[in-house]
């Protein structure tokens, strides 16, 4: 049996498996802003608006703190491979130099922006085999996505949006008293 071609066919599942992932975790992220939208709108009433307005705060800010960390730290590899001080004492072609200087501006701009896909393109063209080439990489990065999916469908605005009409009272009532 050939192992290296067996390995290749796990990876290409793997890479298929996290590209799926990834689209399934924006569509819930879609869902997920348009059930906290019913949610807030369902529960100003009920519940003050100082505590609406700070279950919003930390939602938004706890998925803004994933989000920027694995930017920071794929930007940090990049920008070490890109970045015109570490260009200077590298025998590389001019064109090269520029190349890569492009891409660090590209890069810088895109952690501007918390553009996770553009930074992961500049890594694919940096020859960054850990990326998509490792099983390993890709397995963590799967538990990531699925744990992520499964903090945004236990969250108050998931539950209420996807609630049964029939059963809604009786969430609202455990909602509002797990806020008092």
């Amino acid at each position: 049996m050939d192992e290296k071609k067996l390995e290749g066919y796990k990876l290409k599942k793997l890479k298929s498996q996290f590209v799926y992932l990834r689209d399934v975790l924006q569509e819930d992220q879609y869902i997920y802003e348009l059930a906290l939208e019913k949610f807030y709108n369902d529960f100003t009433e009920p519940l003050s608006d100082e505590k609406v307005q700070k279950v919003k705060k930390d939602q938004k800010e706890q998925q803004q703190q994933v989000k920027e960390r694995e930017i920071l730290k794929l930007y940090h590899r990049i920008a070490g491979k890109t970045h015109p001080d570490k260009l200077i004492h590298k025998d590389i072609s001019e064109e090269e130099k520029e190349e890569l200087e492009s891409m660090y501006k590209i890069a810088t701009e895109a952690s501007v922006k918390n553009n996770y896909d553009d930074l992961v393109a500049i890594a694919v063209r940096l020859g960054f085999d850990d990326i998509y080439d490792s099983a390993d990489y890709l397995n963590k990065s799967i538990d990531k996505i699925n744990d992520k999916i499964k903090k945004l469908k236990t969250t108050y605005a998931w539950v209420w949006y996807h609630a049964d009409d029939d059963k809604k009272e009786l969430i609202r009532a455990k909602i509002i008293e797990s806020y008092k």
